[in-house]
């Protein structure tokens, strides 16, 4: 009983000692315009590095969708979005701790811009209900591929239906995330993965052993065109 109640009184003081950031006037309004509730902003905004700013995703999306005809009037009509800068390590945190919070009000939250604490990484909330419309906002593609948005989505809503994946990063040309099921076969796996997205290997892990033996150890996946 003394372990249980000195157990609770550690966890009580560390959320007592949680620590938050007051929103400036904009920042309320931004916040107010996608359903975001301002004690979660604030908690957000507590483990980041700057202030929530408007996100427009990808400037380069209208050059990029205009010979799909199912994404070229995408940008007509914008999911509202705000973005704010963290460390890498505040970052991850951020997604993992508010993910499903903030899925229930039909925002996804993920790593827009991953920079290896190079610099502060940049979290994006988006106003969508659809965990794959991050990458239309960003645009993702791998164009040196001749990989296009679309056929990215395809792919991972393939894996979704096979395997179950949860995203934690989009950005331009690259996309993060985890398997809820690891597929069983994972030499198979790493040569679809490879050819799907050869910059992992031969700018990344080295080798398709390399990746095979990351695919084996962890259920994260991250994909990447150069």
């Amino acid at each position: 009983m003394k372990n249980i109640i000195t157990y609770l009184f550690f966890f009580l003081a560390l959320i007592s000692c949680e620590q938050t950031k007051k929103l400036n006037t904009d920042e309320t309004k931004l916040i107010q315009e996608i359903n975001l509730d301002q004690e979660i902003a604030e908690k957000i905004k507590g483990l980041s590095t700057g202030v929530f700013e408007v996100s427009k995703g990808n400037k380069d999306r209208d050059i990029l969708f205009e010979d799909f005809q199912n994404l070229k009037n995408y940008s007509k009509n914008l999911p509202k979005a705000i973005k704010i800068k963290a460390t890498a390590e505040n970052a991850s945190q951020i997604v993992k701790r508010f993910k499903q919070v903030l899925k229930d009000k039909k925002l996804i939250v993920y790593k827009s811009a991953e920079n290896y604490g190079n610099q502060d990484d940049i979290i994006t909330i988006l106003q969508s209900d659809n965990k794959f419309e991050a990458l239309i906002f960003e645009a993702t593609n791998g164009v040196n591929y001749d990989i296009h948005t679309q056929l990215i989505i395809d792919r991972l809503k393939d894996w979704d239906s096979k395997y179950g994946i949860e995203l934690d990063g989009v950005g331009g040309d690259f996309v993060s995330g985890e398997f809820k099921n690891k597929p069983t076969d994972i030499p198979k796996f790493t040569k679809e993965m490879y050819d799907f997205c050869p910059d992992i290997v031969e700018q990344g892990v080295g080798s398709i052993k390399g990746l095979e033996n990351t695919l084996k150890e962890s259920n994260q996946f991250f994909l990447w065109w150069d």
